[in-house]
């Protein structure tokens, strides 16, 4: 069997809602693609981790950013220490 794949996200609402769906009945207009996550989490194929934002290296390619963290960012995908 293969280990679970590990997801870092730094929405901590979209995880509660993810591990803890009781709020389904206020939220219908979730996309399938929730359903699936959920699913892969209840059957132990799918942890998540909270990553904050200041680490979150997939903020370079989604956010504009101010040059600090830019630069902080840039460094670790490339591997400069």
């Amino acid at each position: 069997m293969n280990p679970p794949t590990t997801i870092f996200i730094d929405n901590q609402s979209a995880m509660c809602f993810a591990e803890n769906p009781v709020f389904y009945a206020c939220s219908k207009h979730i996309d399938i693609r929730h359903h699936f996550v959920c699913e892969h989490l209840a059957s132990n194929k799918v942890i998540l981790n909270h990553c904050a934002s200041k680490e979150n290296v997939a903020d370079i390619f989604t956010k504009p950013l101010v040059k600090l963290q830019f630069v902080a960012l840039h460094d670790r995908v490339l591997g400069v220490v």
